[in-house]
């Protein structure tokens, strides 16, 4: 079965949405973890030791699911300049909207903070703040993370989609060869061009080896749309697979700082989260598994919830030291398990609410308004 003749595929894949949904939670315990040891209880030492503190390898997972949802929904469009400009239309209404309201939202807190849009630490004073900040706004790279730290990752998102827009004009037997010769260049680039210092943003962004994960999700998409396999057993053997390398990657974490460093992240996390989005391809397409529709929901909500949970834990975070609370719940563990549940329940209402309420009312109205487009997305 080739790429251009699989209409028969499913466009939407639940197995898909619900990674997405488990590497914005991983991501929402990672912050946890870390709010609940910034000193919020006094003579409390926040989360024990515990896989959570990996968590930010949900946004390996993320980059991964990228690649793999870019080539899989676009699989039936002809190449062309409209086209690609279609895909890219729909990408940057998909991701700018809501991170332009959560941006805001973070720019208020500086100002009312620091009566400035940025935090003291992201530049050298207020003549430089707002320069900070619209680039913050565009997720144009910069020395330092955006209003919304996490927000880098938006960053290499919108990258990818570059590079990907450009792409979709060649014809599909292209497609491998030029991710291929992407890949070939980011590693030969990063491998030869020495050090890259922290202000050259730009570059640092095009040589990232982040880039390989994108890659390996799109190739994953080129396979399964080529050769889709109906083996439950495969899919599964694929899925532990990737299973147990993430769950050494969580081990030998400790060693190597993987967080800090994007070249070794890449290499021992990258490979675990294909697996996974491999196996779990393989599992929907055979019908081998079947997800809880609540994580489904979560998928849905990823987006959401990978931007507002921040936004929440700063809140609760300064209303308790604002209100003087931070104490009251005395000693033990007691603080942190209530603290957490009430942060895990918040950003879960808080991203529902935004889904419901902004994000799917705004794609939907962008999507009205480029109705002739001929690339029909369902992330």
């Amino acid at each position: 079965m080739s790429i251009e003749t699989s209409p028969q595929l499913p466009r939407r894949l639940d197995n898909i949405q619900a990674l997405r949904g488990v590497a914005a939670l991983s991501v929402l315990f990672y912050h946890l973890a870390l709010f609940t040891r910034d000193g919020i209880f006094t003579g409390q030492s926040g989360f024990p030791a515990g896989p959570w503190d990996q968590g930010w390898a949900g946004v390996d997972l993320f980059f991964v699911v990228s690649g793999f949802i870019m080539v899989w929904t676009t699989r039936d469009i002809a190449p062309s300049i409209r086209s690609s400009a279609d895909f890219l239309w729909r990408r940057v209404t998909r991701i700018y909207p809501l991170w332009w309201i959560c941006a805001g939202i973070m720019l208020v807190y500086f100002m009312l903070a620091y009566n400035m849009p940025a935090a003291p630490d992201r530049v050298s004073g207020p003549g430089e703040a707002w320069a900070y900040a619209l680039k913050s706004f565009a997720l144009f790279p910069q020395e330092n993370p955006p209003l919304l730290g996490l927000g880098w990752t938006l960053i290499h998102e919108m990258w990818f989609y570059l590079v990907f827009t450009v792409i979709l004009v060649l014809p599909k037997k292209y497609l491998i060869p030029a991710l291929l010769l992407w890949a070939f260049a980011t590693m030969i680039h990063y491998a030869f061009s020495g050090a890259i210092e922290a202000e050259q943003a730009v570059r640092k962004l095009i040589t990232s080896p982040l880039n390989l994960e994108f890659i390996g999700g799109a190739i994953v998409a080129w396979m399964l749309l080529n050769r889709p396999p109906v083996s439950q057993h495969m899919g599964r053997a694929i899925f532990l697979v990737g299973l147990a390398w993430l769950t050494l990657a969580m081990v030998f974490n400790i060693r190597f700082a993987a967080e800090d460093h994007h070249l070794i992240r890449t290499v021992i996390y990258g490979p675990a989260m294909i697996f996974l989005v491999w196996g779990s391809t393989v599992l929907a397409l055979s019908g081998g598994v079947s997800v809880p529709k609540w994580l489904i929901q979560l998928g849905d909500w990823s987006y959401a919830l990978y931007l507002i949970h921040y936004i929440v834990l700063i809140a609760m975070k300064r209303g308790l030291e604002e209100l003087g609370l931070s104490n009251m719940l005395g000693g033990g563990g007691l603080a942190i398990i209530i603290f957490s549940l009430a942060a895990i329940a918040f950003s879960l209402i808080a991203s529902g609410v935004l889904h419901t309420l902004v994000e799917r009312p705004l794609i939907r109205w962008f999507r009205r308004r480029k109705s002739r487009s001929p690339v029909q997305m369902s992330g």
